[in-house]
C-alpha cells in the first residue's frame, strides 16, 4: 500500500471514528435529558406525600382492582402513589422493592401482610425509620406494623364454616383448597372454618392443598382431589386467586354431581352465580379496601395511631344473586 492509500485510510478510519464520537454523545446527552424530563415532569406536580403499594403479585385481577382505587383516591387527595412488586408471587421480590422504597425515603407504604422473619425485619426496618406502615388483606402481629386495614380472617373462616353447615345436608366431605398456609389470611381462614365445623358430625375435612395463590395449582389440585377422593361433595377456596381454578377444576373432572362450592374474594361472581358454578361467596372488596387504605395513610401522616381497622365481608349467595344453588 502506497503512502498516499495509507493517509486515505487513515482518514477515513478517523472520520469514522469521528460520527462514532458524537454520535455517542448525542446518545448519552439526549438520553440523560430524556431521564431528567421524566423525573422533573412527577416533581413538577405539587405531591404533598409520596406513598408506595406493594403486593406479591401486581398482575391478578384483585389486586389491579385494589391499585385501580387506591391510585384514584391519591389523585384525589394530592398523594403520589407507586406501585411496585413483581407481576407473578413472588415474596422475596416485593420484600426487595419495600426495601428500596425505604431507600427512596417514602413517606408511607401500604403493603400486603407476608409471613416469614424477612418480612417482620423490613417492616420495622421502615418503622425504625420513621415511615408508617399499613398492612391489608394479612395481617403482621408481630410485626411493629403502624396498622392493619383488612377482615378479621379466622372470624371470616368461622363464617365459612357456619355457611356449610347452614347450606348443606347430610353427610359433607370437604376439600380445601388453600393458597399458602404461611400467610396469616390463609391459616388463620382454615383454623376459623375447623372451629366452626368442629362439633358437626356429619362434615369431614378430607384434605387440605395449597396452591399457591395460581389459577392453574388450583385447577390441577381441583382435578387430582375429586379423581383420589370422589367422596368429596364440598370445595372450600379460601384464595382470591384460587376461586376460577377450583371452578375449571370441577368442569373437567366426571363427578355423578356437582360439589357444593364456596370461595373467598371470587371476583367473577356474577358469571359463576348464574350458571350455578359457585354457591356461596365470602367477599373482601379490594375495591374499598384500596382506597380506605390511602385515607389511612393519611390519618397516620396527621397523627392518627389507629392499630386495626376492620372491613365488611359480606356472605353472597347463588339463590340470592339470581342463580339456582345447590
Amino acid at each position: 500500500m502506497g503512502v498516499a492509500e495509507s493517509e486515505k485510510a487513515s482518514f477515513f478510519y478517523a472520520f469514522v471514528g469521528l460520527l462514532f464520537t458524537v454520535g455517542l454523545l448525542f446518545t448519552l446527552y439526549y438520553g440523560k435529558q430524556a431521564f431528567y424530563v421524566e423525573r422533573a415532569e412527577v416533581n413538577t406536580r405539587q405531591y404533598e406525600y409520596h406513598f408506595a403499594l406493594v403486593s406479591e403479585e401486581a398482575d391478578n385481577s384483585y389486586w389491579r382492582l385494589f391499585e385501580r382505587s387506591a391510585r384514584a383516591k391519591a389523585e384525589e387527595k394530592g398523594v403520589y402513589l407507586e406501585a411496585v412488586g413483581p407481576k407473578q408471587s413472588d415474596t422475596g421480590e416485593a420484600l426487595r422493592a419495600i426495601d428500596r422504597m425505604i431507600a427512596t425515603g417514602v413517606d408511607g407504604i401500604v403493603m400486603q401482610g407476608f409471613p416469614g422473619a424477612a418480612a417482620v425485619d423490613i417492616v420495622n426496618k421502615a418503622v425504625e425509620r420513621g415511615i408508617p406502615v399499613i398492612t391489608v388483606h394479612s395481617d403482621m402481629p408481630e410485626s411493629n406494623c403502624s396498622a392493619y386495614l383488612g377482615a378479621d380472617n379466622y372470624e371470616a373462616g368461622f363464617r365459612a364454616g357456619e355457611e356449610l353447615v347452614q347450606e348443606t345436608e347430610g353427610p359433607i366431605f370437604v376439600g380445601l383448597v388453600t393458597g399458602n398456609l404461611k400467610s396469616s389470611d390463609q391459616y388463620l381462614r382454615l383454623e376459623g372454618f375447623e372451629d366452626a365445623i368442629e362439633y358437626s358430625e356429619r362434615i369431614q375435612i378430607v384434605a387440605v392443598k395449597e396452591a399457591n395463590h395460581t389459577e392453574s395449582g388450583a385447577t390441577q389440585i381441583t382435578y387430582a382431589l375429586l379423581r383420589q377422593d370422589p367422596e368429596v361433595n364440598a370445595l372450600i377456596s379460601t384464595s382470591a386467586l384460587n376461586g376460577t381454578g377450583v371452578m375449571q377444576g370441577v368442569n373437567e373432572s366426571v363427578v355423578s354431581e356437582r360439589p357444593y362450592i364456596l370461595a373467598f374474594d371470587y371476583r367473577e361472581r356474577e358469571a359463576a352465580f348464574s350458571t350455578g358454578e359457585l354457591n356461596s361467596l365470602i367477599l373482601h372488596n379490594p375495591e374499598e379496601i384500596g382506597a380506605r387504605a390511602v385515607e389511612l395513610m393519611l390519618e397516620w401522616q396527621n397523627g392518627s395511631s389507629a392499630k386495626v381497622l376492620p372491613v365488611s365481608s359480606p356472605i353472597l349467595r347463588s339463590e340470592d344473586q339470581g342463580g339456582g344453588g345447590r
